[in-house]
């Protein structure tokens, strides 16, 4: 099973975009489509999606990451802020540097993301004879 996107749906857990003449449908499914490139949203995928019974960890996954690619795609910012000045305009920003986080901890999605995926990428728990997706 694949995870169909939404727009309305996502709209409801993430308010900051729903203003549709800012972030239409066409630009979230991009965003989302984009997003499946990074979490696979096939039945190989690691992640598991069975909404029968359930189970939505690869939805909540690849709406997180929807999230984050909207949010970059609109921001114009390039790293974490790590310092602001309100007189004269002044922003800090800092990339972190460990293997493949530097691009999700831009955003409070991505870096959601990062630490909900971690028990995907060093393996999960094996149940024997339960199938989850």
């Amino acid at each position: 099973m694949v995870v169909i996107f939404d727009p309305a749906l996502f709209r409801e857990q993430r308010p900051q975009f729903a203003d549709t003449s800012k972030f239409s449908d066409a630009f979230l499914q991009n965003c989302f489509d984009e997003a499946t490139l990074i979490c696979n949203n096939t039945d190989a995928s690691m992640v598991p999606y069975n909404p029968v019974k359930n189970i939505n960890d690869r939805q909540i996954l690849l709406y997180l990451l929807t999230c984050h690619i909207a949010t970059l795609a609109t921001s114009g910012q390039v790293g974490s802020i790590t310092s602001a000045t309100e007189g004269s305009v002044s922003a800090g920003f800092y990339i972190d540097q460990r293997k493949g986080a530097a691009w999700f901890t831009q955003t409070q999605c991505g870096y959601t993301y990062l630490q909900m995926i971690q028990k995907y990428k060093v393996g999960g728990l094996f149940v024997p004879g339960a199938k989850n997706h």
